[in-house]
């Protein structure tokens, strides 16, 4: 079935239709076959100038030599004459000719097998036209192949590559060269769109007209005139243009014409020149019914088409801030529904929010700022570890000139494009490091090799220059490639130094790599992930394999990375709720833990419960663990509760101010160790290794002070609240859930290992309260017996005290699923101990004693 498929709005010629037609599933079987075969020989026979449909070449890569060479065609200057001409084909698919195909395909060495198998394919072809809804008469076609099928892009450039062997054997071609060390260029291809590039004289129009003439006869293909334009350099006369336009049948390139859906004239207003993108963007989004679509349905769309849309633009030019931030604007307003011509609208978050990762409760939408950079620094990557294509080639004898990329600056009269490249520099810098082989390929003073220092570039001590020493292997004894110590002292500082001892040198007949330090996909999707954990102070993922940090991320938080978007909903707090899903959804969403810790702990008396409430999403993971232990009604032994501060109930005694003034400490001395991990983190990103591991350092020393400042608190506030309780009361309140826990499980072994004889009961006063903190040495064999049994043998004991009264507290702290009461009743349950609770904040213990055996 055959359907015409209208290019423009009110299409009224046949070559304003592109006829598409479906393949058959059998048919595409066979076709993927052979296209599987086709294509590891397709890089070796096509040349350079051809970038469409083979791996490894990508269209920006066309767009910048495209760019390069009419920058030079409009700023040349001098007596030679020179002109860009854009030539596009007619049908260029439908009027291939099959015996040009199997002739093209002999030319190449295919065998007779393989060339009947490809004719087969092209020529069984049958169409049966769909005009205007009905169904037409069938078709049977002499020519032509089909879009959509997975052999005609294959077959095409194979075709295509005809113009090219014309065009480089034509002697009457002269090609541009950008300069003198640049490749001539005289032809560009991009499947059917094609630039040619010479002189402007009669001998070149000659050339031209030649080779045109050939390969229409050929192939079938012909030059639309219509849309054919050329672009002549400023020092032509008016005269030879018009005689060229009317040689050629073409006409002058005008403002506004596209190479690859790129304009290859850009004028100096760059917001003007960019702006198409912001009204194809709005038009897509109004085209969309915002109100009958789910969030689900928005955030695909968002994804998928409105952000996406601006890719081979921002893959080649850096958009203007202004533009980017007016077009987040556009998609934001049409996430949160704003009404058209309306200026207000109720955002419930932020759009930096919107924009996290979903691990951290963000949607994942893109900053089209953060995200153009990224692809830019794509094209970045490639050009500084040293990529060998047509490209990198123009670039590198344009700009570089055997100079670094990383060192390089932008001068009056460079092309837009390098402008743009120049912008992902240090991106490409933060994310890469050179790997030292002979030295002679990495500047010391402008390209990253110091994985230990900051921005991986050595620094110059004072009166130093840096002309003097070019290259890493002036630094390097030519005897042994170690490093030459006494140069180093004089030209570095001193950290700089230390950094450089550690680097090693891989041998003389090793060039020096450049690598990719961030994540193993060097990349524009890294280069992304780079800038926005730049920006969201965030750590790379947990198989970067170089990060010597553990991550922040909780991993309740990363359970729920590729959650459903409705699933999502509770965990992120990004999206409108009704008033019975926010109630259902309470008890899963970090406001909502944040809600909930700061009714447990909240009084305004203390200072301490407040400052805690703030930072408390620091700990996100122990609120979420207390939650679930309260549901669970248990809390393993061997599980490491966080230290939260409680506040206890205090009745006036004059000893709270140095307990609260211990915890204030420990909580103060945390958070400070938490910035110094966040700040160790952020140097690790940015490649300062030396000021990572001296944070790292810092922050595990306040880690331990601030274990040193709670362990002090639980031994004041235990003195306090037990100095009038004997062996048989123990008053936990005010402690930790994790000391509570140990407190108490040494407290019952004291009682445990008592001795018991026929001679001497059991007295209260028999045991002293010191050394609660401390554990108590175990028997070398004891043995256990119930209280009842112990009872029945010795009837002596039985009017005294027999179990331990364990005081948990019954303040704020305690009020609905509070961590103390259920992390001593999960350690009593798991340890087999029986319990009771007659009233709230106090459990009855009967130990399990021990009776030893002389």
């Amino acid at each position: 079935m055959l359907v015409l498929i209208p290019k423009t709005k009110n299409a009224s010629n046949l070559n304003q239709f592109w006829p598409i037609s479906l393949c058959n599933f059998c048919y595409k079987i066979v076709a993927k076959i052979l296209t599987a075969r086709l294509r590891p020989l397709m890089s070796k026979i096509i040349s350079p100038h051809q970038g469409a449909f083979l791996e490894g070449r990508w269209i920006a890569e066309n767009t910048v030599v495209g760019q390069e060479v009419a920058h030079k065609v409009r700023k040349h200057k001098g007596k030679n004459g020179l002109m860009l001409v854009k030539i596009d084909m007619k049908k260029a698919y439908d009027r291939l000719e099959w015996q040009f195909i199997t002739k093209v395909l002999k030319l190449w060495g295919f065998s007779e097998d393989f060339r009947r198998m490809i004719f087969s394919c092209i020529s069984s072809v049958e169409f049966d036209l769909l005009i205007n809804g009905s169904k037409m008469d069938t078709v049977n076609p002499e020519r032509g192949i089909r879009q959509g099928d997975p052999l005609s892009p294959f077959l095409f450039i194979l075709c295509s590559e005809i113009f090219t062997r014309l065009m480089e054997k034509n002697s009457n071609i002269q090609g541009i060269k950008i300069c003198k060390e640049a490749p001539a260029i005289s032809h560009l291809l991009y499947a059917d769109d094609i630039l040619v590039a010479c002189r402007a004289n009669d001998q070149n129009v000659k050339g031209i007209q030649e080779v045109l003439r050939l390969y229409s006869r050929w192939s079938g293909q012909e030059p639309n005139s219509e849309k054919s334009q050329i672009l002549f350099s400023r020092n032509i006369p008016a005269r030879t243009k018009a005689l060229i336009k009317e040689k050629l049948g073409f006409m002058d390139l005008k403002a506004g014409s596209m190479y690859l859906g790129n304009s290859l004239l850009l004028g100096k207003n760059r917001s003007k020149e960019f702006s198409k993108l912001k009204e194809k963007l709005q038009n897509t989004l109004e085209g969309w019914k915002s109100k009958v679509l789910s969030k689900a349905g928005k955030a695909t769309l968002i994804k998928s088409v409105a952000q996406a849309g601006p890719v081979y633009t921002m893959s080649t030019f850096k958009i203007p801030n202004s533009l980017c931030n007016e077009m987040d604007t556009a998609i934001r307003r049409f996430w949160w529904g704003a009404k058209e011509g309306s200026k207000h609208y109720l955002a419930l978050k932020s759009w930096n929010l919107l924009c996290q990762p979903k691990a951290l409760g963000g949607l994942g939408f893109r900053k089209f700022k953060d995200f153009n950079l990224a692809l830019l620094a794509k094209l970045g990557w490639k050009l500084a570890k040293g990529e060998d294509s047509l490209w990198t080639q123009i670039i590198r004898a344009k700009y570089l000139r055997n100079k670094s990329f990383f060192g390089c600056k932008f001068k009056a009269g460079n092309s837009y494009v390098w402008k743009s490249l120049l912008c992902s520099k240090e991106i490409v810098r933060k994310g890469s490091c050179f790997k030292i082989g002979n030295g002679w390929g990495t500047n010391p003073w402008k390209d990253p090799w110091v994985p230990d220092i900051r921005d991986k570039t050595p620094k110059l001590i004072q009166g130093a220059n840096e002309s003097q020493v070019q290259r890493v292997a002036e630094l390097l004894n030519p005897h042994t490639l170690s490093l030459d110590e006494m140069k180093l002292q004089a030209m570095c500082d001193q950290d700089s130094y230390v950094a450089i001892k550690n680097v090693k040198c891989r041998g003389p007949n090793v060039e020096d790599k450049l690598f990719w330090t961030v994540s193993n996909k060097p990349d524009g999707w890294a280069a992304f992930d780079l800038k926005h954990r730049q920006k969201q102070n965030l750590v790379p993922p947990d198989d970067n394999s170089c990060d010597p940090f553990p991550p922040i991320v909780s991993s309740q938080a990363q359970s729920h990375a590729h959650a459903h978007p409705h699933h999502q909903r509770p965990l992120s707090s990004l999206l409108p709720q009704t008033q019975s899903q926010s109630q259902k959804s309470q008890t899963q969403t970090h406001s909502s833990s944040v809600t909930a810790t700061g009714s447990l702990y909240n009084r305004p008396k203390h200072h301490l419960v407040r400052t805690f409430t703030r930072h408390v999403v620091m700990d996100m993971d122990a609120v979420h663990d207390i939650h679930h232990a309260a549901d669970s009604s248990r809390v393993s032994q061997d599980t490491k509760i966080s230290s939260l501060p409680v506040e206890p109930e205090w009745d006036g005694d004059h000893h709270e101010d140095l307990y609260l003034t211990l915890r204030q400490n420990a909580f103060t001395t945390f958070m400070s160790a938490s910035q110094h991990s966040k700040a160790a983190t952020n140097a690790f990103i940015r490649g300062d290794h030396f000021a990572a591991k001296q944070h790292s350092l810092k922050a595990q020393q306040q880690r331990l002070a601030a274990k040193k400042l709670n362990t002090e608190a639980a031994k004041e506030i235990l003195s306090i609240r037990n100095s009038k309780n004997d062996l048989w009361k123990l008053d936990l309140h005010g402690l930790h859930a994790a000391e509570a826990i140990q407190v108490l499980k040494e407290h019952l072994q004291q009682i445990e290992t008592q001795v018991y004889n026929s001679n001497r009961s059991l007295s209260p006063a028999s045991v002293g309260m010191e050394g609660r903190i401390g554990r108590s040495s175990s028997l070398q064999s004891y043995t256990c017996m119930d209280v009842g049994k112990l009872d029945t043998q010795h009837a002596s004991s039985r009017q005294r005290p027999t179990s331990l009264e364990v005081i948990t507290g019954v303040g704020n702290h305690s009020r609905g699923q509070a961590a103390l009461p259920t992390a001593v009743r999960g350690f009593l349950s798991e340890n087999g101990y029986r319990f009771e609770e007659l009233r709230p904040g106090v459990i009855t213990v009967r130990p399990k004693y021990r009776i030893t055996n002389w």
